[in-house]
């Protein structure tokens, strides 16, 4: 049988816990951390609408806290589809309390409550070969675009820029983000963190730009390293940015740019690819990027206008039937006509995926769907592969660094 612990879990409560719980964080976090440390990480517990106390867990044992999960709430960005998500983070146990199974006694509560408290989808950075006995699987690969400066060969002049730098993002630098990243699958609807800026500090050059009717109109946030300009994030015309990155480029004496976390189809990864550039994927077995579905039947009602276009385009355009996907844990089926999807009770039919965790990959278009179905314990009878091959394409989602927890 299982070891079962004393360990107390709850929600915690900031007024009450918020002190305890920072000192943890920075001990498990940071190597002798100092006050102002302390004192940053105990700030982020107070940032409304981001973290949730309601929905995070902490665990308690001999008068102390030992575990703690953070959850974030926020929507992602899948097709058209926006899903509720929960943003795993600061999962720390006290170092004398490790091994003992209290983190996964922890996170099992955590993961229990999600779906009661109206999560779609799950998402988390985590460390390798740990997170798989909860039910996360691969979320994206990473992709990253490293440009010599002189290669980025700006078709056009900068424009006049001003400073976008602050511990705030403005109302106005929001809309223009959610503006340029609509359609890009794994973003955030912003404001996260609050509307908080992730990237401020002495090493951020964060710079904004406006059109002819002086709307904003994009920006960058750039990281600058010794030889290099890292592009943290970035919204905007594809050539403009470039534009902007390489005359940051020039005045700073750097010879290189690097996009991290950059989508595959995004328009301006596909201008770095059109010249000579570098591009990196890497590919975790498990870790890293990782997605556990919550609630299949409300993440596929809420893709099924996506799924129904992404048929319609597909040479299985006249395909009617139902198609069963099962996650382990729930089935759904799909009723499928031309040019609908409609979301059924899953019954009786030789079209099946049991995709078990993995359908958290196919929700995310993680990667090639055929890889997916030929992971171990997934299942695909009938038609099943040819249709995920349409409904579940790989979209090569990202989350920008602004948004990362």
């Amino acid at each position: 049988m299982p070891h079962v612990s004393s360990q107390r879990i709850a929600a915690p409560v900031i007024a009450t816990h918020g002190d305890e719980l920072a000192r943890l964080l920075a001990d498990v976090f940071h190597e002798n951390p100092a006050p102002e440390t302390v004192a940053r990480i105990r700030r982020s517990a107070d940032i409304p609408g981001w973290l949730r106390p309601q929905d995070s867990r902490i665990g308690q044992l001999d008068g102390r806290i030992v575990t703690s999960i953070s959850v974030f709430r926020y929507l992602t960005r899948i097709g058209g589809a926006r899903l509720v998500t929960a943003g795993i983070g600061a999962v720390a146990t006290h170092r004398e309390y490790r091994k003992r199974g209290l983190m996964r006694e922890t996170f099992n509560d955590m993961v229990a409550g999600l779906r009661p408290a109206g999560y779609d989808i799950s998402l988390l950075f985590g460390i390798p070969d740990f997170y798989w006995q909860f039910g996360y699987v691969r979320a994206w690969n990473e992709d990253t675009i490293t440009v010599r400066a002189e290669n980025l060969r700006p078709g056009r002049p900068a424009p006049p820029t001003e400073s976008c730098a602050g511990p705030e993002l403005s109302g106005e630098l929001v809309a223009c983000m959610n503006r340029w990243l609509d359609g890009r699958d794994g973003s955030a609807v912003r404001p996260t963190r609050g509307g908080v800026n992730k990237l401020h500090g002495e090493t951020i050059l964060a710079l904004a730009w406006r059109d002819n009717a002086e709307r904003l109109d994009g920006a960058v946030f750039l990281k600058i390293e010794e030889n290099r300009v890292v592009v943290a994030d970035a919204c905007g015309e594809a050539e403009t940015v470039v534009a902007v990155v390489a005359g940051v480029c020039a005045e700073q004496g750097r010879a290189e740019a690097v996009f991290p976390h950059l989508s595959y189809r995004s328009p301006l990864s596909r201008r770095l690819r059109l010249g000579d550039c570098q591009m990196a994927r890497n590919c975790r077995r498990n870790g890293g990027a990782l997605a556990r579905v919550v609630n299949l039947h409300s993440c596929l009602e809420k893709l099924a206008p996506d799924l129904a276009g992404r048929l319609a385009v597909s040479r299985l355009h006249d395909w009617r039937g139902c198609l069963v996907v099962g996650d382990g844990r729930e089935e759904v089926g799909l009723d499928i006509a031309p040019g609908m999807v409609r979301i059924v009770p899953a019954g009786a039919t030789p079209h099946r995926i049991a995709a078990g965790d993995h359908a958290a990959s196919l929700i995310f278009g993680a990667e090639d769907p055929l890889d997916t179905l030929a992971r171990p314990g997934v299942v695909a009878g009938g038609d099943a592969a040819e249709l995920a091959a349409a409904l579940f394409p790989e979209l090569g989602p990202q989350l920008p660094e602004l948004d990362r927890y």
